[in-house]
């Protein structure tokens, strides 16, 4: 495999005539393409993650979704940012991948989730919160922490869009916090 040139910089017409040319059999054009969105892809992933080597393992899965999927890449819109797209949804979905690791449960007082649903403990906090939250901030919590589902998941199983998600789940974390004040 050659080695990536991060120089040069190309138009989105540009980007699209190497979309092509791989599309055409040209293996090499994928090193430019690649070369050429390469910094795009670290800037979307560091924010939402700001460890290199999670940035470097994220970049090189966005890659490999690149291949699987540019056959759903739209030529003459934006491939820099099509790319930067995959690459920002790969990043959440590590994100909330890394807080929901062993399906454990515990909040402690920051409202920061860790894992321990063999808890017993755990598991009663979670059962008062859940009886003390109302409305779609009740369904957002059993969705996540219940049945282990992500925030993207979430907002489909829900029908809300996926910042209203977003929005609702950091009120639910200020109730959380409110609630365990009061009752834990």
């Amino acid at each position: 495999m050659a080695v990536l040139d991060y120089s040069k910089h190309y138009t989105p017409e540009e980007l699209d005539k190497l979309v092509q040319k791989y599309k055409n059999g040209d293996e090499a054009a994928l090193n430019v393409i690649f070369g050429d969105i390469y910094y795009s892809l670290y800037y979307t992933i560091y924010l939402v993650n700001s460890n290199h080597y999670q940035i470097e393992d994220i970049i090189q899965d966005t890659y490999a979704r690149i291949i699987d999927h540019i056959d759903q890449y739209n030529m003459g819109t934006n491939f820099r940012a099509w790319a930067s797209r995959i690459a920002h949804n790969l990043a959440i979905n590590y994100y909330e991948k890394i807080r929901r690791v062993n399906a454990n449960v515990q909040i402690d007082d920051s409202s920061k989730f860790t894992s321990n649903y063999n808890n017993g403990e755990a598991y009663e906090e979670l059962e008062i919160i859940y009886s003390h939250l109302e409305g779609d901030k009740k369904k957002i919590f059993e969705s996540i922490f219940f049945e282990g589902n992500t925030i993207k998941e979430t907002s489909e199983l829900l029908g809300l869009k996926l910042q209203r998600v977003y929005y609702l789940y950091r009120l639910m974390i200020a109730d959380v916090k409110k609630i365990k004040a009061e009752y834990l």
